[in-house]
């Protein structure tokens, strides 16, 4: 059986997808704590896995294992390396569901690229906006103010991502 060659997309989008995890994961440098190279090599080893078969629960491992990284790194909790890592991690997972959605032989559509890409541009904004909540109540006393105000913040930003994501649909 022959085998078909990879399409240059299908390159760009599993690197690309390696290169944000391991931005994403090396964004505790700038909370001061540099990324262990064992850190490295398990999301080369997961992230080599689950870019080959992006059907895989290799991709959600991978995840894990980066946010798991940015559970033990001793940074502060609110840092700016959050805000960096954040739209990388996003890139990552819409890479993955791009690549298993796309088998590596066939070009890339660029109308689905455009609709992942806004969703996951919504997406990072929404994430944003939570940090952002975060960052303006960790200095205040959590009470039942701060809690219902998070928990506004995210029924309305579960809202607005729905709504969005049913005009994304096609129709039909």
């Amino acid at each position: 059986m022959r085998e078909h060659p990879w399409s240059r997309g299908a390159i760009v989008v599993r690197v690309a997808t390696i290169l944000c995890l391991l931005i994403g994961g090396s964004a505790t440098w700038f909370g001061g704590a540099a990324p262990p190279p064992l850190l490295i090599l398990g999301i080369l080893a997961l992230g080599g896995i689950a870019v080959l078969r992006p059907e895989s629960p290799a991709g959600a491992v991978v995840l894990l294992f980066v946010l798991w990284w940015w559970t033990v790194a001793d940074v502060p909790t609110w840092q700016v390396g959050a805000a960096i890592a954040l739209p990388f991690l996003v890139a990552a997972h819409v890479l993955l569901t791009v690549a298993s959605l796309t088998p590596p032989f066939v070009p890339l559509d660029p109308d689905v690229l455009r609709l992942w890409a806004g969703r996951a541009g919504r997406l990072t904004v929404a994430g944003w906006a939570v940090l952002a909540v975060g960052w303006a109540a960790s200095g205040a006393p959590v009470g039942w103010t701060i809690a219902g105000l998070a928990l506004i913040a995210s029924l309305a930003t579960a809202l607005a991502l729905t709504q969005a994501y049913l005009k994304d649909e096609p129709a039909g």
